[in-house]
């Protein structure tokens, strides 16, 4: 069975700067905006004053309220944690806890240059996983395939690290 270890350690701005790459507007986001338009309208104001409003509100909680919070809000955030990728989910664990983390949570998963996003079912919050704790080339490429086995991920193909199918 294929699995993948590392660890590492966040910096507060880091893991901040990493959600909120990571923090795609959603449809709540839209929602949200389209409430403050609707509201607009019956109250026979402005609508761009209440598009711009609600704009900002999303802007607002996504850019700077959510990743303050998950950050003081994560147990042992700031512990150096150990990680295990495998065909049966993840395993992190600290010095305050452990957690098991099924693929089945896992909604989806994006890349950007830096880090892996993995967004949850129940929760659209992406997890950062930084591509630089990965000890070598060859962890990240079998991390990439038990990606490929367990999610829906949506990954950019990397020849370095995508192993063409024989």
């Amino acid at each position: 069975m294929d699995e993948v270890k590392f660890e590492g350690k966040w910096e507060r701005s880091e893991y901040i700067r990493a959600i909120r790459k990571g923090n795609r507007p959603s449809w709540p986001d839209a929602l949200i905006v389209i409430a403050m338009v609707i509201f607009g309208s019956l109250a026979h104001q402005s609508l761009v004053i209440y598009t711009i409003a609600g704009i900002v509100l999303v802007a607002v909680v996504n850019l700077i309220i959510l990743p303050r919070t998950l950050w003081s809000r994560s147990i042992g955030i700031e512990e150096t944690r150990q990680s295990t990728f495998s065909d049966s989910g993840i395993l992190t664990s600290s010095t305050s806890q452990t957690v098991n983390l099924a693929w089945s949570r896992i909604r989806q998963v994006r890349e950007s240059p830096d880090y892996y996003f993995l967004r949850l079912v129940k929760y659209p919050v992406p997890i950062p996983i930084r591509k630089s704790s990965f000890n070598s080339l060859d962890d990240e490429a079998c991390f990439r395939s038990i990606l490929g086995r367990n999610t829906n991920a949506s990954l950019k193909l990397n020849p370095q690290l995508d192993k063409s199918p024989s």
